[in-house]
């Protein structure tokens, strides 16, 4: 899939949230660059996470999170065998004007930076 720079419509629920069934327990995020500066500090990104690991653990899905200073690709694994792989990682969105601008919470409205996504399954990836 390639989304477009300055194009809207293609929120995390668009894009792969069809693949995010009941079968999941556990995902895999590897993402390098989801620590990056207007993010915010690390501290509240920190405390934002574990909100989301809980919220997660209340429907049966296991979030760990480590950080490595080496990895560069970006990569989301699901334990149903889906791979998805998104050429600028999770941060694809371009931030809000403000926090009344549309887009701020409904990312289906948030203009888009240019990528591309792949998504695929293991069971059809050749390995050498």
């Amino acid at each position: 899939m390639h989304i477009e720079s300055g194009s809207v419509g293609h929120s995390y629920d668009q894009t792969f949230g069809h693949l995010l069934d009941d079968m999941v327990t556990s995902v895999e995020v590897d993402d390098p660059y989801v620590r990056s500066a207007h993010q915010r500090d690390q501290q509240s990104q920190l405390d934002r996470l574990s909100q989301v690991k809980a919220s997660l653990a209340d429907n049966g899905v296991v979030m760990a999170i480590e950080y490595s200073e080496t990895l560069h690709d970006r990569e989301i694994r699901l334990d149903t065998g889906w791979i998805i792989k998104i050429g600028r990682g999770l941060d694809y969105f371009r931030p809000a004007a403000t926090k009344f601008s549309l887009g701020y919470f409904d990312h289906d409205l948030r203009t888009c930076h240019e990528t591309t996504i792949d998504i695929f399954h293991r069971n059809y990836v050749h390995t050498s």
